[in-house]
């Protein structure tokens, strides 16, 4: 629990002395005078100062290392950059004039190509023209070969001889296909024609046969001619074809190679250009960075003769102090200057006081008991909800750390297990017979037994727990504050006896301090300051000085030679302002600890004795919490069977479920009500945890 503030009070600020006090006495380490400590620091500070000179004196060797070869090998890369466009500028004109000549080339065949197409074109339009005739040619022979030869046939099947009608029929039929030009029939044939049928004309119808027999003669031989000059043209056709196909060809394979090699004449042509570009930009960027790495490394070199003179005048300001604090000898005195180091340190202590008082409100939601605002904000949402399960939920959280996010914790369990529920009772039937109604009621009896034994478990294992840490921390608590007071007794005692011994050693020293501080303050005190040039121009590679470059400290050295010595002209300041009062203040310091650690003896005595009642009441707790949880597990073994069995009954039954003595409505109805008050609870949770 929380004890009274001035107790505390006078603890913390006894072990914040005795803390400080030994860290000091162990840096400062009492076997040796503060006046040899300090020319012992001051020689460290010295050992420093010619590490760092002779370091920097080497780093800015190697930076001026890095300048001539970073110049050289900028140089080189300009001097490269420009031979390389040169050279791209050659090969890009020739590739030019090579695409120049390409196109006309080019032109030149795409013209040729056209007109063999044009001359393949004309020549199949013809060949088709032809052909057509052809065909229609040979289907005129053909039909007049038909009809010569039906009307020869009609000649022989007559009985007698014709008629003159009959004859004039045949002789107009057979005249009408003469006539045809195709047929190509003599003045003669023709004659033959025009008289058969007359009355003038007599002959035999053996004649007439005799007449049509050799017009047919003359017919075959038409068509054969007319055949022969379809095949003589058809081949002159193809041959004319095959030809100018090849050339087209063999012209589309020269257009294809031209255009083939122009394309990458073309490609290494905008490649180089484009590699000419990017080597230009690179060289001009190089250009650029090799002007600013010539500026910043001047300007380094200017740098480092700075540094290395301040350097010098450093140690040789050391050296005289050094001297002069030698020389003197003296017994500078110790533990008031510790003491004056603890004062510092206690100033900024706060007291426990007001560490109590800020942290109240914590301390107030602790305990269920406690009168806090917290708990009754709690207590009075409980009464207001009027929820068997919120009352579970703030009985569970008493021994939480915070029992409000506690109680908000298991609020939002709930209402995530009551919209499950509904989410698996909208699905349920509606109608059981009567074993389901039995075997869910025994379900239902040995769920809500398990329920209520795994909260009481829960309840008894958390509360369990937090005895045994209780235990545990406060176990702890008697171990430390046991260890504290011994070690404090300890402290107490030598810190009387150092007390003892700065009585005798109150005078001494104050001329060498004070030489030591004019001296190191004639040259620690602020000087000009460098200003670094960081040049950030990249180099083609991206790259910038602060990449490249090694480092450098181009810082003001006096600045920088001051934070280093401020430990030292720290403690020679403390040593002398506290040399006149040294005799006074440790009478008084030593009144004042012997006097706080007699309160804090007492206090922690009477402490280790209430944390010894804690204890034992914390073991006969934890014995009954035990021996509850053993039995609860026997009774929820027990549960769980029945539950099984249950179960089981139940899913041999297969598809129904009851809605046991109230209807699925009245369910959804309440639990949409608990849900609500449920969520409204955590709202005001939200609100109180928010304004705490």
């Amino acid at each position: 629990g929380f004890e009274a503030p001035g107790v505390n009070e006078v603890m913390l600020n006894f072990f914040v002395f005795g803390a400080v006090l030994w860290h000091c006495a162990s840096a400062l380490r009492l076997d040796v005078s503060p006046a040899k400590k300090v020319v012992k620091m001051l020689k460290k500070l010295k050992s420093d100062a010619t590490a760092l000179g002779a370091q920097e004196k080497a780093e800015f060797a190697e930076y001026a290392k890095f300048c001539e070869k970073t110049k050289d090998e900028k140089s080189y890369q300009i001097g490269r950059s420009g031979k390389k466009i040169a050279k791209w500028d050659a090969d890009i004109a020739v590739l030019a004039e090579d695409v120049k000549a390409l196109d006309g080339e080019l032109d030149k065949l795409k013209a040729e190509k056209s007109d063999l197409q044009d001359q393949l074109a004309e020549a199949a339009s013809s060949r088709d023209k032809a052909r057509a005739e052809y065909e229609a040619g040979a289907k005129e022979i053909s039909d007049a070969m038909a009809a010569l030869d039906k009307a020869k046939d009609t000649l022989k099947g007559a009985q007698e001889g014709l008629s003159l009608i009959s004859m004039r029929e045949l002789a107009n039929g057979v005249l009408d296909i003469g006539s045809r030009t195709d047929l190509r029939l003599n003045s003669q044939q023709l004659d033959q024609l025009n008289d058969l049928g007359t009355p003038k004309y007599k002959a035999k119808s053996s004649d007439i046969v005799a007449m049509l027999r050799g017009l047919r003669s003359t017919f075959v031989a038409n068509k054969h001619n007319l055949d022969m000059e379809e095949e003589e043209a058809k081949h002159s056709f193809n041959k004319l074809k095959m030809n100018l196909e090849h050339e087209i060809k063999y012209t589309g394979q020269i257009l294809d190679e031209k255009t083939l090699k122009k394309s990458k004449k073309a490609s290494t042509k905008a490649q180089l250009e484009k590699d000419k570009t990017a080597e230009t930009n690179a060289m001009e960027t190089d250009k650029t960075f090799l002007t600013s790495l010539t500026e910043e490394c001047e300007e380094k070199a200017t740098v480092a003769s700075e540094r290395q003179k301040k350097n010098e005048e450093e140690l040789a300001a050391l050296g005289t102090a050094i001297s002069k604090l030698a020389e003197g000898g003296v017994q500078l005195p110790q533990v008031n200057a510790i003491k004056a180091v603890v004062q510092r340190e206690l100033k900024d202590v706060r007291p426990l006081a007001e560490l109590a008082s800020s942290d109240a409100s914590f301390l107030q939601l602790d305990s269920e008991d406690s009168p806090g605002y917290g708990w009754a904000k709690l207590k009075e949402l409980e009464a207001k909800a009027n929820l068997p399960a919120l009352s579970l939920a703030v009985r569970e959280a008493r021994h939480a750390e915070d029992p409000l996010a506690k109680v908000r914790e298991l609020i939002k369990g709930m209402v995530t297990k009551l919209e499950d529920q509904g989410k698996e009772e909208a699905t349920a039937k509606t109608f059981c017979n009567e074993q389901v109604t039995k075997h869910s009621t025994d379900r239902d009896k040995y769920k809500a037994e398990i329920e209520t034994l795994t909260s009481s478990m829960e309840t008894d294992t958390a509360s369990l727990h937090q005895s045994k840490k209780e235990m545990a921390l406060t176990t702890e608590d008697i171990s430390k504050l046991s260890g504290e007071l011994e070690e404090a007794g300890k402290l107490r005692a030598n810190e009387s006896a150092s007390n003892e011994v700065a009585l005798k050693e109150a005078k001494a020293g104050k001329e060498a301090s004070d030489f030591a501080l004019k001296t190191l303050k004639g040259f620690y005190s602020p000087g000009s300051s460098f200003v670094q040039s960081r040049s950030l121009v990249p180099d083609r590679d991206g790259k910038t000085l602060e990449d490249l470059a090694p480092k450098v400290n181009t810082e003001d050295y006096a600045a920088d030679a001051k934070q280093r010595s401020s430990g030292v002209l720290g403690m020679l300041e403390v040593l002398r302002d506290e040399f006149s009062s040294t005799v006074s203040e440790t009478k008084e310091a030593e009144a004042k600890a012997s006097t706080a650690f007699d309160k804090y003896k007492s206090g922690s005595e009477s402490d280790l004795k209430s944390k010894h009642k804690v204890v034992e009441s914390l073991t006969s707790e934890i014995s009954k919490l035990e021996a509850s949880l053993l039995k609860t597990k026997g009774d929820l073994g027990s549960a769980k069977e029945g539950l099984a069995l249950s179960e089981a009954e139940l899913d041999k039954l297969k598809g129904l479920c009851t809605e046991g003595e109230e209807s699925a409505e009245v369910r959804r109805l309440r639990r949409e009500e608990e849900i609500q008050t449920l969520k409204n609870t955590v709202t005001e949770l939200n609100e109180l945890i928010q304004s705490s």
